[in-house]
């Protein structure tokens, strides 16, 4: 759990960091400025906004790794990692729908709603870390 303590409220800010960045991005219009997909050399800000989303990738994967791990040991863990992950996951695609449909305003609200969900579940994972009971925690 140890471990995870230390990921977790780096992800938490991580995804604010995505969500200001995001916003910025639809703030100055360069939301369509860049094709779907991960490469985007055209704006400067959405550059950052998916470098973010990478690095943010990143920890969210190795917490699920290690929620994987030790599964037996905290299934509560295990499940809230999982859920970030598909949320992530289901993100990343509604980040690309919502380019594809060129910002249409329900595609932006989705988004940002999906990514108000998956920074609270970030939340929660961080306090069940440090608040998750001794036994089974396996220090992952």
């Amino acid at each position: 759990m140890k471990i995870l303590q230390g990921l977790a409220p780096g992800a938490v800010l991580t995804t604010f960091g995505v969500m200001v960045a995001g916003a910025y991005v639809k703030a100055v219009g360069e939301g369509a400025a860049c094709p779907p997909g991960i490469l985007c050399l055209e704006s400067a800000a959405e550059t950052v906004h998916r470098g973010l989303v990478g690095v943010l990738g990143l920890l969210v994967l190795a917490m699920f790794a290690l929620a994987l791990k030790n599964r037996r040991g905290d299934r509560r863990m295990f499940a809230l990692c999982a859920g970030a992950l598909a949320l992530l996951f289901s993100q990343a695609l509604l980040g690309q729908v919502t380019i594809a449909v060129h910002l249409h305003p329900v595609a932006v609200t989705a988004h940002q709603a999906l990514a108000l969900v998956l920074f609270a579940l970030l939340l929660s994972i961080v306090f069940h870390a440090r608040h998750a009971p001794a036994a089974g925690a396996g220090g992952a």
